[in-house]
């Protein structure tokens, strides 16, 4: 009898269970959408909103993410691993902070990107701790942010925030579903605050062409993928999306492949958010020229990657590599595959996206490349005609890098005088005036040399004309003139010497440094007035963080000026050796002969 009143009991028991499971189930979450209210059921929306399908923002992993999750349950926000943390409980926040005074870390806080952190820790590890803290960081924010009416924030309603935000919640929203009793109220107010993002991100007047409105499309994307039990929302939602995002394609990519937004991090980023969008879209539905070019994207990383499978940094650019998970996101290219075991790439110039690759072939792998690109001020530095150089695994001339959004730091690393190029009257340029470019003009290919040719007319009245000259595997001859309605009365030629060096010896005319792997670079000046500065200089090869370099400025009083550059090294076979020039004639020995280049 005890049995069986212990079996009725524990029957009773798991019936009712069974039943709040099933009463649970049946209730409705109410969404607004173009003024109109619509009902989702749970177990609809349990079906539709999967972690796995919504976007991933994290970039962070394993014991990296676990760690920055640990921080922020003990009040320690991250909002970027690339900047300080910050203390504050939960119940003192009030959405204004911004510790670093620092748009970035204000857009990370407001686009709830921690946020994101504790999801997908409590995804990788089911502690509901992890799970609970999101859901308290986003009840606080709504409750500050009901619609646009409500702000704290510059960024608070936002095209980036409002589309990271939008994934965020859905994965908060996604976690809570995965429970035995999801929370219907939290759920309820986490669809009224989803309802104002997507009134945000519908409105064309929030629509600009780059790449925060290809994330406002990807979320809208996956929203009608969320939504998909109703019919009209979920293709309206996918017409706007898709359309806009295809509409965008052929003013962010150019005929080339290359993201016009002057960076290789962001060709990475805004391939990725291509791949998510065409995903969603349907590659069925995709027309074919946009599937090609997005294809001809690959053909970019082919292009720029460096001896050493990283890629030169350009624009805001952070130091990017090719890596088995870079090679997976680019659709497995088999070229690239073959470039992680064996870089053995030729030199390529494009006259479409403007960027010459000159490449040595033999076992020193040098690399030179210049980029004479304007295609959109987003990301966009002062690098018109800049190159940098590598050779025998050593960065010898690089670019500086960017530094984050301040008034002090990022101004500077985007201006002229951070980059490998001329500087006319001792002034910046603005970019914006009509008519400006930025071009190669002639590549010509020899057995021993190349030649690329290139010029801006980014000066006010003024055309800039560089001639780079590289005899391989170890000459470098940069000639440059400037000409135009007004007088250049001063020209200079920036040098940004890469890490480790070391030695600088400058007699005006002359510099000579030495670098890792026993290499030793000499500068000689031809003109009589020209001298040559050393000067104390910053890199910024990640977001926020700063380290000490070195520029070699080379000064003239004429409207032209003249560089060679010989690097020398015992690892190179057959170098150059003994170059000068003489009567716009370059002359040097290679192997015993004297030969010779005719500068015109």
């Amino acid at each position: 009898m005890k049995l069986n009143k212990f079996l009725f009991l524990v029957s009773c028991f798991l019936f009712l269970v069974s039943t709040q499971s099933v009463s649970a189930q049946k209730k409705e979450i109410n969404f607004n959408y173009k003024k109109s209210n619509y009902q989702f059921s749970i177990s609809d929306l349990k079906e539709n909103i999967l972690f796995n399908e919504i976007p991933r923002t994290v970039p962070y992993k394993g014991n990296t993410l676990l760690k920055i999750a640990n921080s922020i349950i003990n009040d320690s926000i991250i909002v970027l691993n690339s900047l300080k943390s910050f203390s504050i409980n939960i119940d003192a926040i009030d959405w204004t902070e911004n510790p670093l005074k620092n748009d970035t870390w204000q857009l990370y806080y407001q686009n709830l990107l921690f946020v994101s952190s504790l999801n997908h820790a409590y995804k990788n590890t089911n502690e509901i701790k992890y799970h609970n803290k999101a859901k308290a960081y986003i009840k606080s924010y709504i409750k500050l942010h009901q619609n646009k009416n409500f702000t704290t924030s510059k960024f608070s309603w936002y095209d980036h925030s409002c589309a990271f935000r939008t994934t965020h919640i859905f994965q908060t929203i996604s976690n809570e579903l995965g429970l035995n009793k999801p929370d219907i109220s939290f759920i309820q107010i986490c669809f009224n605050h989803l309802s104002e993002n997507i009134k945000f991100m519908v409105d064309p007047t929030n629509y600009s062409v780059h790449n925060h409105s290809l994330m406002m499309d990807r979320s809208l994307l996956y929203s009608s993928k969320a939504f998909i039990s109703n019919r009209f929302i979920s293709e309206d939602l996918k017409n706007i999306a898709s359309k806009r995002a295809l509409n965008s394609f052929d003013k962010i990519i150019d005929k080339s492949g290359l993201a016009k937004e002057h960076s290789m991090t962001y060709h990475i980023f805004n391939h990725n958010l291509y791949k998510n969008i065409f995903k969603l879209i349907g590659q069925g539905t995709t027309p074919p020229d946009k599937l090609l070019k997005y294809l001809k994207m690959n053909d970019i990383l082919v292009q720029l990657i460096k001896p050493d499978l990283t890629f030169p940094l350009w624009g805001d650019s952070q130091i990017e590599k090719l890596s088995p998970k870079l090679v997976s996101d680019f659709e497995n290219d088999s070229r690239l595959h073959a470039l992680l075991s064996n870089y053995n790439l030729n030199s390529m110039v494009s006259f479409e996206n403007n960027i010459a690759t000159l490449r040595s072939k033999t076992t020193d792998k040098s690399y030179l490349a210049l980029f004479a690109n304007y295609k959109s001020k987003v990301h966009k530095h002062h690098d018109d005609l800049s190159f940098v150089y590598h050779t025998l695994g050593t960065d010898v001339f690089t670019d500086q890098g960017y530094y984050g959004y301040d008034k002090i730091n990022r101004p500077l690393l985007m201006s002229v005088f951070a980059h490998n190029t001329i500087v006319v009257n001792n002034k910046d340029y603005t970019l914006g005036r009509k008519g400006q470019y930025s071009k190669l003009n002639s590549y010509t290919t020899r057995d021993t040399y190349e030649m690329i040719e290139a010029s801006h007319n980014m000066y006010d009245s003024l055309t800039v004309n560089r001639q780079l000259f590289f005899i391989k595997p170890n000459l470098i001859v940069v000639k440059d003139d400037v000409n135009g309605l007004k007088k250049a009365e001063t020209l200079q030629q920036i040098f940004n010497i890469g890490k480790g060096v070391s030695k600088i010896k400058n007699t005006n005319n002359k510099v000579v440094f030495s670098m890792p792997n026993n290499i030793t670079v000499s500068m000689f000046t031809t003109g009589v007035k020209n001298t040559f500065l050393e000067k104390d200089f910053f890199r910024s090869v990640s977001p926020f963080k700063i380290v000490d370099s070195k520029q070699i400025i080379l000064n003239s009083d004429d409207p032209f000026m003249e560089t060679i550059i010989l690097i020398e090294s015992k690892q190179y076979n057959l170098p150059v050796t003994n170059p000068y020039i003489k009567n716009n004639i370059l002359f040097y020995t290679k192997d015993d002969i004297e030969h010779k280049i005719n500068l015109n």
